[in-house]
């Protein structure tokens, strides 16, 4: 396939130099307000009423807490 190229006129761009901005000082974190947050899709006092009303409160002691605070990470105790 024999393709031809069609002559074109050279283009003058013109050229920009790039705006210096000067340092800002970043905000502060307050790294416990970030870190610490605990979000659950579970609203602990809907089971907490759930537990109580099927009698199985006994059974899943921590579970209000822990959906409260969140779970600890480690080995459940036996």
């Amino acid at each position: 396939m024999n393709i031809q190229l069609i002559p074109t006129a050279p283009t003058c761009a013109l050229c920009v130099e790039t705006a210096t901005i000067p340092p800002v000082t970043a905000q502060g974190t307050n790294i416990p307000l970030i870190l610490y947050k605990f979000h659950s899709p579970y609203v602990p006092e809907a089971w907490r009423l759930a537990l109580d009303c099927t009698r199985l409160t006994q059974l899943f002691p921590n579970l209000i807490h822990d959906l409260t605070y969140g779970s600890p990470i480690k080995n459940p105790l036996l």
